[in-house]
């Protein structure tokens, strides 16, 4: 069989945004690197134009174990519409598609444009359900809402949520305790602004704002930021000098951080990546201290997201990818989603389109946001998951006043071991356990047998 020596075998991926290139496409990989196949069969990923993509995807993409050709949004459109192959890239005549994220459409035209079978990965989303010959889902209501979208109940598998095999921390425990700033009796939060730019430049200065609010509330309160691995270094400097407008926001200073040393992740001025100030997949930890313009402390850290996670005893994350990950962990959160900007919230299709055009874009956009909004039950993943509000979720009009009571009133009732370790033990169980990469990947393989033997006949 070709793909088991002479890497004539062909296994092409879509993705696209932080969440799906973390959260789905990664352990996926690793899984094939652990396997041996990323030797045997060429791995191509492709990065359709999305709008919650962050802009550095392909950057990172790169970095990861196994990929031979990365295909950014342009390169994408080349080959689509243009025939252009991208640089690298000499499909053979055996192969499969593998949908992890984005716009279905693209992972069947690259399918049709290859005459390969295609996959997907999906929370039950179908689209020409029958034009793929496997749909992967995490959970069982993912496979009953696939079928509803018309999907062939003997293609759906349900394999689990491939996000719980990307959480892999870095330190030991040991180490994880220098990850706050100096020991206190109150709580350690951690703040997740989100991966694309305008969030950050949003939520870091108004998460700086619940940090002073919490400081002076709570005593003894530890602060802790992640930054995303998708962020550059000068959007965390332009979010703490220049904040975007519509939310309260302070101003902070970034510095190197004493800690820093003792991690061991090298000198903090200039451990951010490669010169391009973006991130590669698995860069070494990148740690600063943040002093807000009223003298709170925070540590600003880049590549320690899940150590941080097990570390804090709460988190202020935006809703996606985060509070899965954090509710897989057993960390209590409390979920934001301002909405006085609602006009800047990515979203698919044509209604992204809408806020390209001037003075009616926007305002269409807001309107439909909001909503979509009103008819959302819940934007948390446990909650999602749970159907009821596992833990608390603020929208609409979040003041930073109402962040820091809500998280005050989450510690209030952490205080008590037996009631951490039961919410802890909710959030855990409703994320369920590792192991979905294995299970796409055994997907992939028996597909590639499949056409062995086709072949054969």
């Amino acid at each position: 069989m070709n793909c088991d020596g002479n890497r004539g075998f062909d296994l092409v991926l879509t993705a696209n945004s932080p969440g799906e290139v973390a959260g789905w496409l990664r352990p996926v990989l690793a899984e094939l690197e652990r396997r041996g196949l990323s030797q045997r069969w060429r791995i191509s990923v492709f990065l359709p134009p999305c709008p919650f993509a962050a802009g550095t995807e392909a950057e990172v993409v790169r970095q990861l174990p196994g990929v031979s050709m990365v295909a950014g949004p342009r390169a994408y459109l080349g080959y689509m519409l243009g025939g252009r192959k991208p640089p690298g890239f000499t499909p053979g005549r055996r192969g499969l598609v593998l949908f992890l994220g984005g716009d279905l459409l693209h992972a069947w035209l690259l399918s049709r444009r290859l005459g390969y079978p295609a996959l997907a990965y999906t929370e039950g989303r179908a689209w020409r359900p029958r034009s793929f010959r496997r749909w992967l889902v995490p959970y069982a209501w993912a496979r009953e809402k696939a079928i509803q979208r018309g999907a062939p109940p003997s293609s759906l598998r349900v394999v689990g949520n491939l996000m719980l095999d990307a959480l892999h921390p870095r330190l030991d425990p040991a180490a994880r305790q220098a990850l706050f700033p100096a020991p206190g009796s109150g709580p350690k939060v951690l703040f997740l602004p989100g991966s694309r730019p305008a969030e950050m430049r949003h939520l870091a200065p108004f998460f700086l704002r619940v940090a002073d609010l919490l400081s002076r509330w709570v005593a003894g309160a530890r602060f802790a930021l992640s930054v995303s691995p998708f962020a550059r270094l000068e959007q965390l400097q332009q979010a703490l000098t220049h904040p975007l407008s519509g939310l309260e926001a302070t101003t902070g200073k970034l510095r190197p951080c004493p800690e820093a040393a003792r991690l061991g992740s090298g000198n903090p001025e200039g451990a951010w990546g490669p010169a391009s100030g973006s991130l590669s997949a698995q860069p070494a930890p990148s740690l600063w201290e943040i002093e807000t313009a009223a003298g709170t402390r925070l540590l600003a850290a880049q590549g320690l997201q899940y150590d941080l996670m097990l570390q804090a005893d709460l988190a202020i994350t935006l809703p996606g990818t985060n509070t899965l990950e954090l509710s897989a962990l057993g960390c209590p959160m409390v979920v934001v989603l301002p909405l006085q900007r609602p006009e800047e919230i990515p979203l698919e299709g044509p209604a992204g389109l809408l806020r390209r055009i001037p003075w009616l874009g926007p305002a269409v956009v807001r309107r439909g946001v909001q909503k979509m909004s009103r008819r959302l039950r819940f934007a948390a993943w446990p909650n999602r998951l749970a159907q009821e509000e596992v833990v608390p979720e603020l929208r609409g009009e979040v003041t930073a006043d109402r962040v820091a009571q809500a998280a005050c009133d989450l510690w209030r009732d952490l205080e008590d071991p037996a009631a951490r370790e039961a919410l802890s033990r909710r959030l855990r169980s409703l994320a369920g356990k590792p192991g979905a990469a294995g299970r796409v990947v055994d997907e992939l393989w028996q597909l590639a047998r499949d056409q062995e033997e086709a072949d054969s006949r």
